[in-house]
């Protein structure tokens, strides 16, 4: 009998992961995470079949683009939370709260949505992809 599944998840930071090596562990590539400076190799995985990122018509080439596209999205990340709380109360304390509740946030950001879908073992891997 033919078993399929279905996962949802987060990358999160608090938990240590990064979009970028997900991204590269995923698609089997090499990325470098500009934020953290870190390199992921996964190039030599041979057991993935299909991966790929789905785009409106009209989205930007580098949208297409994995490293970029993800490193794109932690940047993305930062730059709103930096934005929302830039530390310039002139209430000390308040000031001084917001500026933690930020680095809070820099370092619990969920900064991707996982769906992960097994094919049954019954399927070739033509018919998987």
């Amino acid at each position: 009998m033919a078993i399929y599944s279905l996962n949802l998840g987060f990358i999160s930071r608090s938990e240590g992961r990064s979009s970028v090596a997900f991204s590269a562990y995923i698609s089997g590539s090499q990325h470098k995470d500009e934020r953290s400076g870190k390199s992921y190799s996964y190039a030599n995985r041979e057991d993935v079949a299909v991966s790929r990122i789905l785009a409106p018509e009209g989205a930007p080439d580098w949208v297409l683009n994995p490293a970029i596209f993800w490193n794109q999205v932690e940047q993305f990340e930062d730059k709103i939370i930096n934005h929302r709380f830039q530390g310039n109360s002139k209430n000390s304390e308040k000031n001084q709260k917001g500026l933690a509740y930020r680095d809070h946030l820099l370092s619990t950001a969920r900064t991707a949505q996982t769906i992960m879908g097994a094919i049954p073992l019954e399927l070739s891997r033509e018919q998987a992809e």
